[in-house]
């Protein structure tokens, strides 16, 4: 077995070591607890009741153990690949098979579940009246975050665009490029930002269940956290399009030039890139965010009605 070989197997045995460690951990009372006062914490909302309390302790359960079980779900489609074709086995399939594949399982059961249980407490046959003004995405995302993936396709197309012009007119050679994984993973971000943003804007239409003030602030706090979430995902897979498409134009270009363009490029443009996703997403709160700019005269609480419901 190569070195390319093992390096690959190592990290998906590692995803599922991560991930399975993960969902047990979650399912302890002990991260409960502290993923329950964190997300308290970071909402500034207050509990109001013990009902409350146990509502969005139950809401918290289940949107992390999806999000785990959507990683794995991921995990299992790219073992499946690497199992049924082993020629992909190299470094690039970390970057471009199985991380885009566990965020892409992740994403999907994560707004899957935000869809389902958009509500904060039990649905009853009173009609809700639809909320007005009426919400949009940047209320819940701000629009740098929200604009960075669809830039980041764009740049990918264009670049795909130039490399497949440039190799009509000679100055690269294009076989070298269309058998690259820079058009599979361009179309796959596509899909999955189109894909995504539908299913957010069928999450803001939705009227919801709660019918008190501090009842739709706890919802919208729990759609601010998935909908940053979705839209990191985005970001990361579509960098990694801008990757696997700058991958395929150097390889091309250097196949017409004699050269080795892309020679020690591949994990300094995922890794880097993944980082910079990751440390951006992550800095100030989501659920700030969200509460900041639909409610904002909302007062700050004392502790919880019961912190270890």
């Amino acid at each position: 077995m190569s070195s390319d070989s093992v390096f690959v197997w190592i990290c998906v045995a590692a995803g599922w070591l991560m991930i399975l460690g993960s969902l047990l951990f979650a399912q302890t009372r002990k991260a409960q607890d502290r993923r329950f006062l964190q997300f308290w914490q970071n909402t500034g909302l207050p509990m109001g009741t013990e009902r409350m309390a146990l509502t969005v302790r139950r809401r918290i359960r289940i949107s992390g153990t999806g999000v785990l079980v959507g990683f794995l779900a991921g995990l299992l489609a790219a073992t499946v690949i690497l199992l049924l074709r082993p020629e992909l086995v190299s470094p690039p399939f970390v970057w471009l098979i199985a991380l885009p594949a566990t965020l892409i399982g992740a994403s999907t059961f994560d707004l899957g579940l935000t869809l389902r249980e958009s509500r904060i407490l039990p649905l009853t046959d009173d009609p809700r009246p639809a909320r007005s003004p009426a919400v949009v995405l940047a209320d819940y995302v701000s629009p740098g975050r929200l604009r960075a993936a669809p830039l980041l396709v764009i740049l990918a197309a264009v670049l795909a665009g130039g490399a497949l012009w440039l190799g009509l007119v000679g100055m690269l050679t294009p076989d070298v490029f269309l058998q690259s994984a820079a058009l599979p993973v361009l179309a796959v971000a596509g899909v999955n930002l189109i894909v995504g943003r539908f299913a957010a804007r069928r999450m803001l239409r939705q009227t919801p269940s709660a019918g008190t003030d501090l009842e739709r602030a706890w919802d919208d706090a729990f759609r601010a956290e998935s909908l940053r979430s979705a839209s990191m995902f985005q970001t990361i897979i579509a960098w990694l399009a801008v990757g696997a498409v700058s991958l395929g134009f150097l390889n091309s270009w250097g196949a017409a030039s004699g050269t080795a363009w892309s020679a020690g490029l591949e994990s300094q443009l995922f890794t880097w890139g993944y980082l910079a996703t990751i440390i951006w997403f992550g800095h100030s709160s989501a659920t700030g965010y969200s509460r900041g700019r639909l409610w904002p005269n909302i007062v700050q609480p004392g502790p919880p009605a019961d912190q270890t419901a």
